[in-house]
């Protein structure tokens, strides 16, 4: 067999054809080209097929689902065994079945001369699971090894590789892997299939599994792994199993730090107790010239940011506990399954049915316009800022928008604070889709001088709390933003007749912007092939899902733009479906935003009359003088007395998905209008008892509480009564109709007789039709 070996290395040598035996010799790579070594293309051949154990091992690997094509055997060329053609040799195997790998059953005595036929051939990976090959035939090995590239050498003594559901090439159990997301290394067999085992039960699963082997010249050390597993996009946490002896853990550590990648890693070193000298279990397994000692391979690969474990029990557990501190989205598993489960039966893990939105609420802050949206888990907060500038060459008449997307680190911990993220970038490539390049805000009413100003506007998004479904959640608040949004009275005039003035709120009111329809997302997740759709999915039904996309609609009906973001493919039918549903959704979401949009203006109304209302402090039972102020305090004097609330204006208007807040918006407009109305009612009856003014206001054109309710007020909770009395019979106030109350009052002169004439005109402000309307619905109760 020495010979064989011997034969084999004239042939190696031979063909380097004089060259220093240094060179490296590389050839063109070929279509097949795994992630990581292997995957379900991966073909297979066997050295030692006819073997005991290469008849076993070739048998497990065909039930797993391997491409076995062959074996080789130069006795047996020719014959077939269990169903594979037996070749003379591997280059003969290659030319006729164009395998891709190689597994070596063959003894020791053998198994070096195996492992160089298999390079001659030029194969692209060889596993050799022998254990035993003696050493100064892998130092040969090693050699010839270094002096090519196109044949990568995984072992010897070790248990092979497999890609769980795909491939399997080795000793290993197959029932124990679970296709997933953990990429494993290790020098020791037996712990690798602890670590699987553990990782199973924790519902990671993995993504590749590699023995390199506990020799100590082996062909794939631990950093040719960890390169694949860091450029491996199914490979999300690494396990590496070291043990003592040698260097490859301190080298390992080295590139972890040189490569800076952010996926955890877990670690675990056998042979902490074992005395200097003396080998245990591996041929590398030994501490020999001061080196190798566990402790200092625990303490590079700490220093390298690794999750060392001091149990093997341990590193299923560690990695769990690292993956849930460090991505929200994380999902096991054991929670897919169960989330399929619930989905099977029309049933979503949070209590939904499969079409259902969780509950939204809008809110709208009267100090800056900014419009915060909580869906669900998902908070989301826009706020809009405009300035003056030049426009762009080629669109001298429009204002640019621009949307910025900032995802907070108090919102997830996989969320860096600094440079904008892929995620980040990707949100406002979505919102400018959605809502510039559809047209939806008018660019051309930004435009203040032709050429040579115009407001720009910039919109940012804050991402504050991430429970899923960040798309939907940030067009619905940016959108709201801007629908909010007022940008100042401008002037162009003076002597040039291009001076711009621009004026503040309290001298012009600010205007809104021009906006053409309203363009909102609606996110579907896929499961099971796109065969089951949901609306709306969570982080962890995201997390869980085959795939995802996002169609943007108005309530128009009129589709704005789709956008699907890989995964499996969806059909036509598919889509139609998506857009039948997202069009109903659109109509209800708009409404939400709208009714709360309804009940900021009624807000903003109210704190523009409190603005022009100076706060002076007065003793009970006296009134300023100030027209404008005497006429705010009769508003809430009345509004007491009918047993009304009116600090409920002041707070924070909101639009949730029950439509609580919307009914509260009408009351709280009726109420107010009801309260100015009364007010200027009693002024009228006061000054005709004799009063020192004279009002000729008409009576009021709005429905008070009956006198039924406010006499109800005197009694034992009587002023609900009277406030729910009153909430039933309030006739809606629409916003224009509160605009005017809130400029007579900021309009009232100063002096006692202008204040008074002031509150008169409160009811004239008013429009008639909501009056008429409250008479219409009393005669149809009388009767």
């Amino acid at each position: 067999m020495l010979s064989a070996l011997g034969l084999t290395l004239g042939k190696m040598l031979q063909s380097q054809q004089g060259a220093a035996f240094g060179a490296v010799r590389s050839f063109a790579s070929q279509a097949h080209n795994p992630a990581v070594f292997i995957d379900a293309t991966t073909k297979v051949i066997c050295q030692g097929l006819t073997g005991k154990n290469g008849t076993f091992h070739t048998q497990q690997a065909i039930e797993y689902g391997t491409q076995m094509v062959g074996g080789v055997n130069p006795k047996k060329a020719g014959s077939v065994h269990i169903g594979l053609p037996v070749f003379a040799s591997v280059a003969e195997a290659k030319r006729e079945t164009g395998c891709h790998a190689s597994v070596i059953y063959v003894p020791p005595a053998g198994a070096a001369a195996a492992i160089l036929e298999a390079v001659e051939a030029e194969l692209e990976l060889v596993v050799c699971i022998t254990e035993g090959i003696p050493q100064h035939d892998m130092v040969k090995v090693k050699r010839i090894m270094a002096t090519q590239t196109k044949t990568r050498l995984i072992g010897p003594n070790c248990p092979g590789i497999i890609k769980p559901g795909e491939c399997k090439i080795g000793i290993m159990p197959g029932y124990i892997h679970t296709k997933g997301r953990i990429g494993i290394v290790s020098r020791s067999g037996t712990l690798t299939y602890e670590a699987v085992f553990q990782t199973t039960a924790e519902g990671l699963g993995q993504s590749t599994v590699v023995g390199i082997g506990g020799d100590p010249f082996n062909g794939t050390n631990f950093i040719d792994c960890l390169e694949r597993f860091v450029k491996d996009p199914q490979t999300e946490g690494i396990i590496m199993i070291g043990e003592i002896g040698g260097t490859a853990e301190e080298e390992a550590a080295q590139f972890i730090i040189d490569s800076g990648t952010k996926k955890p890693i877990v670690s675990f070193i056998a042979g902490t107790t074992a005395p200097p000298g003396r080998r245990m279990g591996h041929a590398g397994a030994i501490i020999a010239g001061g080196k190798g000692k566990a402790s200092d391979k625990i303490e590079a690969l700490q220093a390298a940011g690794v999750t060392v474990t001091a149990s093997p029990a341990g590193m299923g557990a560690a990695m769990k506990k690292l993956f849930r501190a460090t991505d929200d989205d994380f999902v096991t598993n054991n929670d897919k399954a169960f989330i399929l489960k619930a989905l099977q039966a029309e049933q979503r893990i949070d209590g939904r049915r499969l079409y259902d939105y969780r509950k939204l609420r809008i809110t709208f802050s009267l100090d800056d316009g900014s419009c915060t949206v909580r869906l669900g888990d998902t908070r989301v907060m826009s706020s809009v800022l405009g300035t003056l500038e030049a426009p762009y060459a080629e669109r001298p008449q429009e204002g640019p928008i621009r949307f910025n997307v900032e995802l907070s680190p108090m919102a997830s911990p996989a969320f860096e604070a600094g440079r904008p993220s892929e995620e980040a970038n990707e949100l406002a490539r979505l919102l400018d889709r959605a809502l510039r390049q559809t047209r939806a805000v008018d660019q051309e009413a930004l435009c203040v001088l032709a050429g040579r100003k115009v407001w720009a506007l910039r919109v940012d998004t804050h991402v504050l709390d991430h429970g899923g479904n960040l798309v939907d959640a940030c067009v619905l608040s940016a959108l709201g933003a801007l629908m909010a949004f007022r940008k100042p009275e401008v002037e162009v005039g003076g002597e040039s007749g291009t001076e711009i003035t621009v004026h503040a709120p309290e001298v012009k009111e600010p205007l809104p912007l021009t906006i053409h329809h309203l363009p909102v997302s609606i996110t579907f997740g896929f499961f099971e092939g796109g065969n089951v759709v949901l609306v709306d999915p969570s982080l962890k039904e995201a997390a869980a899902s085959e795939g995802s996309a996002t169609i943007m609609m108005n309530p128009n009906n009129e589709v704005c733009a789709v956008h699907k973001a890989g995964g499996v493919g969806v059909s036509s039918s598919q889509l139609f479906r998506c857009v039948r549903l997202a069009a109903t959704k659109a109509h209800e979401l708009v409404a939400q935003l709208k009714s709360a949009l309804e009940a900021h203006s009624v807000a903003r109304v109210r704190a523009r009359v409190r603005r022009h209302t100076p706060a002076q402090p007065m003793a009970t039972g006296h009134l300023p003088g100030d027209g404008t102020a005497r006429a705010a305090m009769e508003v809430d004097a009345k509004a007491a007395e009918l047993g009304i609330d009116m600090d409920d204006a002041d707070d924070e208007p909101s639009s949730s998905g029950d439509g609580a807040a919307a009914a509260g918006t009408a009351t709280t407009a009726g109420a107010a209008a009801a309260a100015a109305a009364a007010v200027a009612g009693g002024a009228k009856r006061k000054a005709g008892g004799g009063g020192a003014a004279t009002l000729k206001a008409p009576p009021p054109k709005l429905k008070a509480p009956t006198p039924a309710a406010v006499a109800g007020a005197g009694g034992k909770g009587g002023k609900a009564k009277a406030a729910a009395a009153g909430s039933r019979r309030q006739p809606d106030v629409a916003y224009d109709e509160l605009e005017a109350i809130a400029a007579v009052i900021a309009g009232a002169g100063g002096g006692g007789g202008g204040g008074e004439e002031a509150v008169a005109g409160l009811a004239d402000a008013v429009k008639p039709k909501a009056a008429a309307a409250a008479a219409k619905k009393q005669v149809g109760k009388k009767k």
